[in-house]
């Protein structure tokens, strides 16, 4: 049975603005990574009264559920990320964040909407879908790389493709970009405490001061940087650093921490190496003791498939028109644990463009643009239908 487009469109506009007020809903009450409690409880609220198959949570705040299709056989999975980020919300919306150092400043909000309208279309016709949709909405995407864990639980189980997406500021606003093979990097963390010997700032001999190594590691870690960047091998970024708290006390610790990225997995070995190098030389040199914690615990980069990446761009053209679908010129050094869902399931991950001057991701005044719920969700439900939607 052929769907018509203009019916799904009709469908949605109908739906769109209870999926703004949603969206703003969901956005006042951000919640950090395993903590998605109120999360999933609004979010499965909505999609119960249409009878989906409702998966028992696998790590308390997952929702996964499934709208059979004509064909049990064949099921592709869905995944939107649920969590937000532990930083302060800067930009006076009516429908800020009210929970104070937590905002979503990723878009997961958007997210989340954008699969809860296609899941909502997608019931309302499911007599005439060829397939079975598994909707994944996944907790703690952002450091606790939840997603490796549910993906272990069988999230991916019985599935033939798998689809993630994001926003995108910087590409314009509605289209979709994508491209075969390596989209997001591979990502590490390290953590280095280092040890001194506290004392007067009027007598730094009869201490150890921890900063000074730390700055020294800092400058060290720029520079293997700058020859990672020069032989286009990955990314080493320190992005904390800590230590004292007054102008005339030398403290007796300090805190050194960052990022590592990287494409291919030798690459990872070889920057792990050097960062472990740098934090030896600090304690040879300066006589400091260091506690290096370097976690790989997002050490796969997100893989395309080809043939679902082309998938996505015809579903694209079908649902959005031509011109839509623009092809990623090259992959990001970003990095996703969307990534194991791929290792175990063919298919792919996508971009929604926001705008050439969107908010950064992960900026206090980040706001996801709600005119791209309207892409999200047609772009999903024409990937669904394929060829019956016509």
């Amino acid at each position: 049975m052929k769907i018509q487009k203009d019916m799904i469109i009709q469908r949605l506009d109908d739906l769109l603005p209870e999926l703004i007020e949603l969206r703003h809903l969901l956005h006042s009450f951000p919640e950090t990574a395993g903590n998605e409690h109120k999360t999933r409880e609004l979010l499965a609220s909505v999609i119960s009264p249409f009878d989906p198959i409702l998966w028992r949570p696998k790590l308390g705040t997952d929702l996964v559920f499934e709208i059979p299709g004509r064909d049990p056989g064949r099921v592709i999975g869905f995944r939107s990320d649920m969590d937000g980020l532990p930083m302060q919300e800067s930009a006076s919306l009516p429908y800020a964040s009210t929970h104070e150092g937590v905002m979503h400043a990723c878009g997961h909000d958007g997210h989340m909407v954008i699969l809860l309208g296609a899941a909502l279309i997608l019931s309302s016709i499911r007599d005439s879908l060829p397939c079975t949709v598994r909707c994944i909405f996944q907790p703690g995407e952002e450091e606790a790389c939840l997603g490796a864990e549910l993906v272990k639980k069988g999230v991916c189980d019985g599935l033939e493709r798998v689809y993630g997406f994001h926003n995108w500021p910087g590409i314009p606003l509605g289209t979709v970009s994508s491209k075969p093979g390596i989209l997001f990097a591979a990502a590490n963390t390290f953590r280095a405490a280092i040890a001194g010997t506290a004392t007067h700032g009027a007598a730094p001999e009869k201490g150890n001061n921890p900063l000074i190594p730390a700055a020294y590691a800092v400058l060290r870690i720029q520079q293997l940087h700058e020859l990672l960047s020069a032989r286009k091998e990955g990314v080493a970024s320190v992005c904390m650093i800590s230590g004292g708290t007054n102008t005339n006390i030398i403290p007796d610790a300090a805190l050194v921490a960052g990022t590592t990225r990287y494409t291919e997995s030798s690459a990872g070995d070889r920057i792990e190496t050097a960062i472990r190098q740098i934090f030896s030389s600090v304690e040879d040199r300066y006589e400091v003791i260091t506690d290096l914690q370097y976690e790989r615990k997002y050490h796969l980069p997100v893989i395309n498939d080809p043939d679902a990446v082309e998938e996505v761009r015809q579903a694209a053209v079908r649902s959005l028109g031509a011109g839509v679908y623009l092809p990623a010129g090259s992959h990001s050094m970003t990095a996703e644990d969307f990534a194991f869902y791929l290792e175990r399931v063919p298919g792919c991950m996508f971009l929604l463009g926001t705008g050439a001057d969107a908010p950064h991701l992960h900026a206090g005044d980040f706001d996801f643009n709600d005119e791209v719920i309207r892409t999200g969700v047609l772009l999903l439900v024409s990937l669904a239908l394929g060829e019956v939607l016509h």
